[in-house]
């Protein structure tokens, strides 16, 4: 451009010499005899394209600063646009939102630049990345001089959705409330638990399937109660592999029946098979409230916790014992102390001298199965590999129902076990294919407060009968307050390992123990109505990926 410019302004310096030359003859060999006019004429004549190339550096100058505004804009709009893209389609009210973002930074006739629309594309290369063109010009000052009445400018950015190896595991409340009603938060109502599975639809959106080569991205989950359903992903080594004890009945040859905890063989009954009740016996056929005991059972998956101690209080400092094996989260079982049992509703009695009333599902409560960290190409496919036979993304968080108590600490005990890549499942979750690191994140979304009952079977068993997390007689507040000093345990535990705790309390208050059990302030938030959850849940997508300009 400054070389087109020097060449016009000689061009017109030599037009001007020429015109004096004929014009004024005589003037002009008396130019020529004399040194001072020749001095003059070439100062004279110099100063056109001195003024050109000035010119030309303020007006240069002027476009940068057009262009670096226009490049701004241009970002955080192509950000904008990938922000509110779902999945890998960007809609024509992706692009609007996007837009009104770019006119804020950059108004029409900004810099006095001619009018243009900037382009909103999706990369040919991957769909995670939205690219933005805008082309105007800017006008001149003094270049207008040499007819150059303004200079081209354009720029273009790109936004990825930067997708690092991410782990993400669900840790779902799903227990009685979350059937209850709530606003959808556009004048409707709908109940907590549908909101939660559209939530959890919208996470996927933003967040994307990912692909092992540039960024796996795996999702689990552990829908929790008052235990889990993750019997069927354990190692048979890892369940008791003969007795365990349970408050159950026993007979003896008289038809005199007894209630205690009893050792009970659990070899068939985990293995999944139907198989007879032993303690049904066709002569007492009842319990104590003359209902029917069931003459079959079949285990369902649910577990209970291995062994632990009951000597930790609500005030206890938040280091583990070293013998409260259930709270370890990393430990591979080796002996009978480490090892899970069946939960076993059917041969469970409450008891109360002689007498005892078998546990019906209100008090025994087993909730949807676990799924271990798989990628899904779409909501609607099935993994690969997958024999869970829980189907796609979209089936499995269809399939959650509502039933039973809060014990988030078991919820998320089990979530950091699955997704750690040091414990029970590391040979798959210690690597990527692509041999990147890996980002770990737990998603822990409750309706309610943790909550223990001391008579409700849990995954600790009944703890009036078994006194396994406290001594006998303590009440159903003491019994919550010492859960939920287990549960800041285990959230310093898991945060230790470098996975990261996401807490979205649904509906409720954001308790104290939930709120220190997030990574950070920004690591937790109250939803309060369905579109507010799904907005969480998008956020905390959007996060994890890593949203990000890559000009």
């Amino acid at each position: 451009m400054l070389k087109k410019l020097f060449n016009r302004s000689k061009t017109n310096a030599g037009t001007s010499l020429q015109s004096i030359q004929q014009g004024c003859p005589g003037l002009w060999r008396q130019f020529a005899r004399d040194k001072r006019a020749n001095t003059a004429m070439i100062v004279a004549a110099s100063l056109i394209p001195m003024l050109a190339l000035m010119g030309a550096g303020i007006d240069m100058a002027r476009s940068y600063t057009t262009r670096m505004q226009l490049q701004q804009a241009c970002d955080v709009s192509a950000i904008a646009a990938r922000r509110a893209m779902t999945g890998g389609t960007l809609t024509s009210a992706n692009v609007a939102d996007a837009l009104k973002i770019f006119n804020f930074n950059f108004p029409q006739n900004t810099l006095g630049t001619s009018a243009f629309t900037p382009s909103f594309t999706i990369s040919p290369n991957s769909t995670s990345t939205v690219v933005v063109t805008a082309k105007t010009t800017a006008p001149t000052t003094i270049m207008k001089m040499f007819n150059i009445n303004s200079l081209p400018v354009s720029v273009k950015c790109e936004a990825t959705l930067s997708t690092p190896n991410n782990d993400v595991m669900f840790v779902l409340d799903t227990t009685g409330s979350m059937d209850s009603a709530i606003s959808d938060g556009a004048g409707g109502t709908t109940t907590r638990m549908a909101s939660l599975k559209l939530a959890t639809k919208a996470f996927y959106d933003a967040l994307g399937p990912g692909n092992d080569a540039d960024g796996r991205i795996r999702y689990g989950f552990v829908p929790y109660v008052q235990t889990v359903k993750v019997g069927y992903l354990l190692k048979p080594e890892w369940l008791k592999s003969d007795d365990g004890y349970y408050s159950t009945r026993r007979w003896s040859p008289n038809t005199y029946l007894y209630y205690d905890n009893y050792p009970l063989s659990t070899t068939q009954y985990r293995t999944g098979a139907t198989i007879e009740n032993p303690v049904w016996w066709y002569a007492i056929p009842n319990d104590s409230n003359n209902n029917p005991v069931p003459a079959t059972t079949t285990w369902a998956g649910c577990i209970e916790e291995r062994d632990t101690v009951n000597t930790i209080t609500a005030s206890s400092s938040l280091t583990i014992p070293s013998n409260a094996y259930d709270l370890n989260i990393d430990l591979v079982p080796y002996d009978a102390h480490t090892t899970w049992q069946p939960y076993w509703p059917e041969v469970t009695f409450w008891i109360g001298g002689y007498d005892g009333w078998n546990i019906d599902y209100t008090w025994a409560v087993c909730p949807q199965k676990a799924r271990k960290l798989m990628s899904y190409s779409s909501r609607s496919a099935t993994p690969a590999g997958d024999t869970s036979g829980l189907g796609s993304f979209d089936n499995y968080i269809d399939s959650l129902s509502a039933l039973g108590g809060t014990y988030t600490d078991v919820g998320l005990m089990w979530g950091a076990r699955l997704i750690s890549g040091t414990g029970l499942f590391a040979s798959e979750n210690s690597t990527a294919p692509n041999g990147f690191n890996i980002n770990r994140n737990i998603v822990l979304m409750t309706d309610g407060q943790l909550t223990a009952y001391s008579k409700i079977y849990s995954a600790y068993g009944i703890n009036s009968q078994h006194w396994r997390v406290a001594p006998n007689y303590t009440n159903d507040a003491d019994l919550t307050a010492i859960h939920n000093r287990r549960f800041e345990m285990i959230c310093n535990a898991v945060k230790a390992k470098g996975i990261t705790i996401w807490v979205v309390a649904f509906d409720t208050a954001l308790s104290p123990s939930l709120a220190n059990c997030a990574t950070s302030s920004n690591h937790a938030s109250v939803a309060t109505n369905s579109l507010a959850l799904r907005e969480q849940f998008k956020a905390i997508a959007k996060n994890i990926g890593g949203l990000r300009v890559s000009n």
